[in-house]
This record gives C-alpha cells, sequence and structure tokens, in this order.
C-alpha cells in the first residue's frame, strides 16, 4: 500500500508522517512538496491513497480531481475552517476530510475508515460544511422525540459542533464517564458506530443546522 503525502515540510508534517510510519509499518509513505505536483501527475500509479494539505497557495482541485477519476482514495486536510474551498471539496465526495487539531488516535480511525472504504469527516469540518448546507435549505425537521433522551439530543448537538468529551463535561457540568455512557447510548440508538457517523445522520435527517 503506497501512501502518498502532499505537504509542505513542517513540523506537524513530521509528526503527521511519524503517527502513520508507526502504526502502519507496511505502508509505502511518498512525501511530495506542492511545488512539485507536475511529477503526480505524469506518474498515474504513483499511489493508492494520497492526503493533501489544501491550505497551500497552489491550486490543487485538479489533483484532487485527477486521482478521484483514476479510483484512488483521496483524503484532503486543513487547518483552516473559514477555508472557501471546503464547501467544494465536501461536494466532491472524497474519503476523508482531516483537521489539523485531531488526535492521533483520530488520524488513525480515520485512516482505518478509509482502507475499510468508508468515509471520514472530522466533526469539526462536519459541523462547518454540513451546517453551511442546511443553512442554504434553511430546512430543519423535528426531531424524533422518543428516540433519544433529552440529555442525549443536548449532547448529540454539542458533539455536531466539534465538542469533545472533556468539554461535554465541564460544558455540562457531567463528569467524563457520564459523559461516555450518553455518547455509547447515543451510538446505539442511532445504529452507528462513532461521533463522526452520529453527526453526518444528525445533519443528513436536518435535527439540527
Amino acid at each position: 500500500m503506497t501512501v502518498t503525502i502532499v505537504k509542505k515540510p513542517s513540523l506537524i508534517t513530521d509528526i503527521l508522517i511519524y503517527i502513520i510510519q508507526d502504526h502502519f509499518p507496511d505502508f509505502i509513505l511518498k512525501i511530495y512538496d506542492p511545488h512539485f505536483l507536475e511529477i503526480l501527475i505524469k506518474n498515474e500509479n504513483i499511489t493508492d491513497i494520497i492526503l493533501i494539505d489544501v491550505d497551500i497557495e497552489t491550486d490543487i482541485t485538479f489533483l484532487i480531481q485527477h486521482y478521484k477519476n483514476l479510483n484512488r482514495k483521496v483524503m484532503i486536510w486543513t487547518g483552516n475552517i473559514y477555508n472557501y474551498k471546503l464547501i467544494d471539496f465536501f461536494r466532491l465526495n472524497l474519503d476523508a476530510y482531516l483537521y489539523h487539531k485531531m488526535e492521533k488516535e483520530e488520524l488513525i480511525d480515520a485512516i482505518e475508515m478509509v482502507l475499510k472504504d468508508e468515509k471520514y469527516v472530522h466533526p469539526q469540518l462536519a459541523f462547518i460544511l454540513l451546517n453551511d448546507y442546511y443553512h442554504l435549505v434553511n430546512v430543519q425537521f423535528k426531531k424524533p422525540a422518543k428516540l433519544l433522551t433529552s440529555r442525549e439530543w443536548e449532547i448529540l448537538e454539542l458533539l455536531t459542533q466539534g465538542y469533545k468529551n472533556e468539554e461535554i463535561a465541564q460544558k455540562l457540568s457531567l463528569s467524563i464517564k457520564t459523559v461516555r455512557n450518553h455518547v455509547n447510548s447515543i451510538f446505539k440508538k442511532l445504529g452507528v458506530k462513532d461521533r463522526t457517523n452520529a453527526v453526518i445522520k444528525a445533519f443528513r435527517h436536518r435535527w439540527f443546522y
């Protein structure tokens, strides 16, 4: 499995490479500076998965579309939730949308989901992107009251806003254990495996916007 990373050299890039190499030792990593994109275009068989930093100054839309057309796995990375191109990237239905403040475990989970042909959207980006879309639609469906308890609805809404368990516990004056129990209960009742899919389901049904 060959994974190509298109990102400027930096400490964050080094950490990203270390985490991937440490957890996925069988991966062959290829690192490309954004200034040499023509190499990636010429060599179509260079990678199985490509991870692209979309915050770079160079327009990489053509690169994303190129590898998507080749049926490669395409993951994007951003540290700017106000990047005006995010909505366009979201509409491309890429394999993963990563956020630079994500935890190590979140990055590993994202890659593992992509390997299973599943989609990953970091909660912070899911909130920004999907919230923007549903504001355009300007429709909010009534939440099925009996599906979740009032506390669980409250916590699910915070999940859609990108809150982590520790932040939810602090905001609602609950213990971490209590929050985890509520979150697991939400997953079970919604029939999902993780918070990303819980958030996507909540927005898909337009329970929040």
